[in-house]
C-alpha cells in the first residue's frame, strides 16, 4: 500500500513539459517568456503627387492584447519555435503557420461592406491619415482617425 501511495504522489507531481500561452495582465506583467501582441487592422490613406488618394489595410500591434509564450518544465523536453514578424506579431509557433492573408481579405471585405451600406451622405470624405477600424460583434462598424 505504501508503494502505491508513493507512486500516486510521484505521478501527481510529474507532468509533461509543455508550452503555455497566456494573456498578460497586471498580475502577470513580470512573467518571463516571449511576448507578442495580437494585430489590429488600420486603414492607411495617403495622397499621391497627383492628388489621388490611395488606401491600404495595415496591421499594427494592439496594446490591449499582449500575450506571453512560456515553457513549463516537466517530464520530457520542450522545443519551442516561434517566429515574430516585425518583432511583435506572432506568425509561427512550432509547425503552425499563418500568413494572415485570409484575415487581411476579411478585414478589407468588412470595410467595403460598411462603406457601401452607410450611404453617401453619412460618409465624410476621407483625408490622408491613419484610421483605426472599429468593430461591433465581429463586423467593422466604423473608423476613428488616429493620425
Amino acid at each position: 500500500m505504501k508503494k502505491t501511495g508513493f507512486l500516486f504522489l510521484a505521478l501527481a507531481f510529474l507532468h509533461c513539459a509543455g508550452v503555455r500561452i497566456e494573456r498578460v495582465t497586471d498580475s502577470t506583467r513580470n512573467v518571463e517568456g516571449l511576448r507578442y501582441y495580437r494585430p489590429h487592422p488600420y486603414l492607411l490613406v495617403s495622397e499621391g503627387r497627383d492628388g489621388i488618394l490611395t488606401s491600404k489595410v495595415i496591421f499594427l500591434p494592439n496594446p490591449d492584447e499582449e500575450y506571453v509564450i512560456r515553457t513549463t518544465a516537466g517530464w520530457g523536453k520542450v522545443d519551442v519555435k516561434a517566429k515574430l514578424d516585425q518583432g511583435w506579431n506572432l506568425v509561427e509557433l512550432g509547425e503552425v503557420s499563418d500568413s494572415q492573408t485570409s484575415a487581411n481579405l476579411r478585414s478589407l471585405s468588412d470595410l467595403l461592406q460598411v462603406v457601401s451600406s452607410l450611404g453617401a451622405q453619412e460618409i465624410a470624405p476621407l483625408k490622408p491619415g491613419l484610421y483605426l477600424l472599429l468593430y461591433d460583434k465581429g463586423m467593422v462598424s466604423g473608423m476613428k482617425k488616429v493620425f
